[in-house]
C-alpha cells in the first residue's frame, strides 16, 4: 500500500486483525467494538478527555484529567460514545433495554433521555453553542442522520442529499458548528462527506477502496482526520477545501476513532479488534503514549469541550 507521509511521525503500538472494509453497508463505529480487560499502565497527561471503558465490568462514560480518570456513569447497562460542548456531554445508553441519547452536565450530573424511538439512536455530537445536537437513529429503518435541540425537542431527519435508504454513520460538528462530517455508503462503500448544519447537499471528500470511517474535525476546522480501512485500517486526513488526502502519519496502523484538538490527537489501538487502548499523537510529532491508566479496554475518546 502506498502511502504519503505528513509531517506527524510516530510508531504504532501494535498490530490487530481487523473487519472494517467488511462493514460495508455501515460504518465502522465505537458502538461495534467489543471491549476486553486491560491491564494497569502509566498514562501520559493531556488535555481532559471522556472515553468509555469496561474497567467497572459494563462500558461506562469516564473523564481523563491530568492522568487520573473519574467514572460519570454508573448504571448496569453500556454507557458508550461520549461527546461534549459547552459545558455539556451527551452520550448512547442502554440501560433503557434500547440504545438511546442522553444529555448531562459535563461532570455526568443530571443525566436526562432525551431520544425515545424504537430502535437504535446512537453517535451523537453537539454543536459547540450547546443547543443542537446531530445523531444517527434507525427509526425510519435504516441508520440515517437526525437532529434535535439540547432538550431534546425537533427531532428531524437532516437533508443529505440520498436516498433514505442509504446508512450513515458517525456525525460530527465542525469547530464553527456550520458544517458535519459523516460516513455514507452512498456511492457502495464507506466515504465521508461533509455537509451544511442545516441539511443540504453533502460533498464527498473521500474515496478510499476499502473504505473510511470515524471522521474527526482539526481545531481550526480546515481538515479531517479519518481511518481508512484499506488493508489494515490506518489514519488518513483530508484537506476540507481541496479534497487532498495525505496520511496522517507514519506507521498509524492498526488505530481507529481518531479525536483531535490543536495540540494533538487522540486514536484507539484495537479500536476495531476487541481491545482498545487510547493513546495520543502530538501535531508536531513524536512517539504514541499510552494515555489513560484504568484496567480496561477503552473506546470513543473526546475532548472536553468546556
Amino acid at each position: 500500500m502506498s502511502r504519503t507521509n505528513s509531517p506527524l511521525v510516530g510508531p504504532a503500538p501494535r498490530a490487530f486483525a481487523v473487519g472494517c472494509a467488511a462493514l460495508l453497508a455501515s460504518a465502522c463505529s465505537s458502538s461495534s467494538s467489543p471491549m476486553a480487560p486491560q491491564q494497569q499502565r502509566t498514562p501520559a497527561p493531556i488535555a481532559d478527555f471522556v472515553y468509555a471503558s469496561d474497567a467497572s465490568g459494563t462500558p461506562q462514560i469516564y473523564w481523563s484529567h491530568n492522568g487520573a480518570s473519574t467514572r460519570l456513569t454508573f448504571d448496569n447497562s453500556t454507557d458508550d460514545n461520549p461527546k461534549t460542548a459547552a459545558g455539556r456531554l451527551v452520550f448512547t445508553s442502554y440501560r433503557d433495554q434500547d440504545p438511546e441519547i442522553y444529555i448531562s452536565s459535563i461532570d455526568g450530573s443530571s443525566q436526562t433521555r432525551l431520544t425515545h424511538s424504537v430502535g437504535l439512536d446512537d453517535e451523537a455530537a453537539i454543536d459547540p453553542t450547546g443547543n443542537h445536537i446531530v445523531f444517527v437513529s434507525e427509526r425510519s429503518g435504516t441508520l440515517r442522520l437526525f437532529t434535535m435541540d439540547a432538550t431534546g425537542a425537533n427531532q428531524t431527519a437532516l437533508t443529505t442529499g440520498s436516498d433514505t435508504w442509504v446508512p450513515e454513520r458517525a456525525p460530527t460538528f465542525s469547530p464553527s458548528g456550520t458544517q458535519i462530517a459523516f460516513t455514507s455508503t452512498r456511492s457502495g462503500i464507506s466515504q465521508v462527506y461533509v455537509v451544511p448544519a442545516t441539511g443540504g447537499q453533502a460533498v464527498q471528500l473521500t474515496h478510499e477502496a476499502g473504505g473510511a470511517f470515524d471522521p474527526a474535525w482539526s481545531a481550526d476546522g480546515s481538515q479531517l482526520v479519518y481511518v481508512s480501512a484499506t488493508g489494515t485500517p490506518y489514519l488518513r486526513q483530508v484537506t476540507v477545501a481541496s479534497g487532498e488526502t495525505v496520511d496522517f502519519a507514519q506507521d498509524t496502523a492498526a488505530l481507529g476513532q481518531p479525536a483531535c484538538n490543536a495540540q494533538m490527537c487522540l486514536a484507539v489501538s484495537g479500536a476495531y479488534g476487541g481491545t482498545g487502548n487510547i493513546v495520543s499523537m502530538s501535531t508536531a510529532g513524536g512517539s504514541l503514549k499510552h494515555v489513560t491508566a484504568v484496567s480496561g479496554s477503552e473506546a470513543s475518546p473526546a475532548f472536553v469541550q468546556q
